[in-house]
C-alpha cells in the first residue's frame, strides 16, 4: 500500500489557469492536468491507493467555498480531502468545526502564499482551536519557489508555535523546511511534529530551464533525518501535480533503507493518522 499526504487537484474549469499561474510564479512544470481525473491517473499509474488532497486558500473570502468542495468530494476515488484555512478568516471556528464535524481530519496552511509568518497570532489562535478539535495541521515549510524572498515558515519558527500550542498535530511538509534541512533536527527533533517527503526527492521539473530535472534533497540528508526522527515521524508525499507520484513512489522504494521503515513511511504513519 502507499498514501501520498501532499497533493493538490483544481476544479476542472479552472485547472489549467491555475496551474499556469502558479507554474509561473514558481517557474515549475507540472505533471499532471491539476484535476482529480488527472490525479486518479497518475495514482494508478504510480500504484498508489490513496492521495491526501491539500486546498491552499489564497483568500480568506474563499474558504467557505474551498471547504464545501473538500465536504463533499472526500471519500472517492481514493481521494481523502483536508480543508484550508486562511490567517484572515473571520470566522475561523466556524469553519474548523464544520470541518471537524463532517469527518475531515485535517486542513493545510501555507504562509508564503498566505504572506503571514506561521508564529504570527492570527495563526497561532487557529493553531489553538484546531488542537482543541484534534484536527492535523499540515503546513508548508521552508522556502516557496514563488516566493524566495519569503522566510515565513522555517524550522525555527515552526519550533516557536510548537512551543506555545500544546497538543497540536503538525506535519511540516517537505522534510520540514525547503533547502533550510541543516535546521531541521536542531530545532523539530524533540517537538513530535511529522515531516512529509513531498518535493524533496523529486525530480522536480524546472519550465525555465529548458525542462530541466533536478532533486532538491541529497539522498544521504533524506536518509540522516530520517534515521534521526525514526520513520515513524516521516509521510510519503509527492506534491503532485508540481512532482511525479511515479518519480516519487520508486525514488523512495529504491532507497537504501529497511523494508520495514519504507512500510512505515509509505502507509503506516497515515494510516494512523488518519483513523484508517
Amino acid at each position: 500500500m502507499i498514501i501520498d499526504f501532499h497533493t493538490h487537484v483544481y476544479p476542472d474549469a479552472v485547472a489549467p489557469k491555475a496551474l499556469a499561474h502558479m507554474g509561473g510564479l514558481a517557474h515549475c512544470s507540472f505533471y499532471t492536468d491539476g484535476t482529480v481525473s488527472g490525479l486518479t491517473g497518475s495514482m494508478a499509474d504510480a500504484k498508489i491507493d490513496y492521495s491526501v488532497v491539500l486546498p491552499v486558500v489564497t483568500n480568506p473570502i474563499k474558504a467557505k467555498s474551498i471547504n464545501d468542495i473538500s465536504i463533499l468530494s472526500t471519500g472517492k476515488n481514493g481521494l481523502i480531502y483536508f480543508g484550508g484555512i486562511h490567517p484572515d478568516t473571520e470566522n475561523y471556528r466556524e469553519e474548523l468545526d464544520r470541518l471537524a464535524s463532517a469527518g475531515i481530519k485535517g486542513f493545510k496552511i501555507h504562509p508564503q502564499y498566505q504572506n503571514t509568518p506561521i508564529d504570527d497570532i492570527r495563526y497561532l489562535r487557529i493553531l489553538e482551536y484546531a488542537a482543541k478539535l484534534g484536527l492535523i495541521v499540515v503546513t508548508h515549510a521552508g522556502v516557496e519557489a514563488a516566493y524566495p524572498d519569503r522566510n515565513l515558515s522555517n524550522p525555527k519558527m515552526i519550533r516557536n508555535v510548537l512551543r506555545q500550542v500544546e497538543g497540536l498535530t503538525m506535519v511540516a511538509s517537505h522534510m520540514g523546511g525547503v533547502f533550510c534541512w541543516d535546521h531541521v533536527a536542531e530545532n523539530l527533533l524533540d517537538t513530535g511534529v511529522y515531516l512529509d517527503a513531498s518535493c524533496v526527492l523529486g525530480p522536480l521539473k524546472r519550465s525555465n530551464k529548458q525542462n530541466e530535472k533536478f532533486n532538491l534533497m541529497r539522498q544521504e540528508s533524506f536518509i540522516s533525518l530520517v534515521q534521526q526522527f525514526g520513520a515513524e515521524r516521516i509521510l510519503f508525499g509527492s506534491d503532485t501535480p508540481w512532482v511525479s507520484q511515479k518519480d516519487s513512489a520508486e525514488t523512495f522504494i529504491n532507497l537504501p533503507i529497511s523494508e520495514e521503515k519504507k512500510a512505515c513511511i509509505l502507509y503506516q504513519n497515515a494510516k494512523r493518522l488518519l483513523g484508517m
